[in-house]
């Protein structure tokens, strides 16, 4: 292999150079970088993938104009954020909600380089920014010691982009830190993240009131439960009829209220999300349901597709989310506890 003898200084320069100047690193790597070994401040990308989590899963956000536009200092206070604070003013769980509304706005196109790239705050939600600004009135500020009790729940290290492995502690091949540590030790891989096994079909046992809806509900409900336990033989495909199953339980309940399908979608599913947001463990949830790219503004695409791409709708974690949205849809609409149209 090509290797350079040089003084650190040099070999500093060609590392950045092969990597961050060819585009092989994504921007929070060469942070990152910039940050451990040329002595630059860490950049908010850093400290809110601390934080979170959210800049190293999802692409849209490790950007450069993400950034230096969208989240500069300007920006940041103007979203109720506070740039001097090391936790930026607000709980991880709702700085963490922020950034997937503005990756959601990136993917729809509502934030680019063109577009509200000197304004993004007027694609968020008001909701949501309201929410920060009180939350920022009584919240308890974090600092970076109390990452190592667990205190913020989406904490994430610092991945080195000089380590050789993606997974597991970053090891420096040029500075090695822990010179004693076993050298044969393999490194700890990190486990993707999925939903909690705690997360039940419809989003747990619904109370509905009597009809076709309840009982369609309650034999979807058995079916999911029989498939958990593996005793549907042959179930392989069973994803896929489950979804042609929640298509028939949506237009079921949307009859019932003299609604169609999405007329039934438009009115209940974006009021389910916030309810679903407000509940217990609502912040793991909705983090599911944006990782399986479930919400209300695609939820009746979804739930056509069951109907008609039979080879296109096998993931069974999309179909839990969707079952979970729809199971609290279904909740508002048609329990026992509401008024039916």
């Amino acid at each position: 292999m090509p290797c350079n003898v040089c003084d650190e200084e040099t070999a500093l320069r060609h590392v950045l150079r092969k990597h961050s100047d060819t585009g092989s690193w994504s921007q929070l790597e060469r942070d990152i970088f910039m940050h451990k070994y040329m002595g630059r401040e860490k950049t908010v990308l850093i400290r809110m993938n601390e934080l979170t989590g959210a800049i190293s899963e999802y692409a849209r956000l490790n950007q450069r104009y993400v950034e230096e536009d969208i989240l500069n200092q300007k920006h940041q206070r103007e979203m109720g954020l506070d740039p001097d604070k090391y936790d930026f003013g607000i709980d991880a769980g709702l700085l963490r909600e922020l950034l997937e509304t503005i990756e959601d706005k990136i993917e729809k196109g509502e934030l680019s380089t063109r577009g509200k790239r000197n304004d993004p705050v007027a694609a968020l939600p008001e909701d949501l920014l309201s929410r920060i600004r009180e939350n920022a009135t009584h919240h308890r500020t974090v600092t970076p010691q109390d990452r190592s009790d667990g205190s913020t729940p989406f904490a994430a290290s610092d991945q080195d982009p000089t380590s050789q492995s993606g997974n597991g502690p970053s090891q420096d091949p040029l500075f090695p830190e822990d010179a004693d540590e076993e050298p044969d030790t393999p490194p700890k891989r990190r486990t993707r993240q999925t939903r909690p096994a705690s997360f039940p079909v419809f989003g747990g046992r619904l109370t509905l009131v009597p009809g076709d809806s309840n009982n369609l509900y309650r034999t979807l409900e058995s079916l999911w439960q029989m498939y958990e336990k593996e005793k549907i033989r042959n179930g392989g495909a069973f994803p896929q009829i489950f979804r042609m199953g929640l298509r028939l339980l949506a237009e079921t309940a949307a009859q019932e209220l003299n609604m169609d399908l999405k007329e039934f979608v438009d009115e209940y599913a974006t009021l389910a999300k916030k309810q679903i947001r407000d509940g217990q463990s609502g912040q793991d949830i909705l983090t599911f349901l944006h990782n399986q790219h479930v919400k209300p503004e695609n939820l009746t695409g979804l739930l056509q597709a069951g109907a008609h791409g039979y080879t296109s709708t096998g993931n069974k974690e999309q179909t839990m989310a969707i079952s979970i949205l729809l199971g609290e849809m279904l909740t508002l609409s048609r329990g026992k506890n509401t008024n039916p149209q």
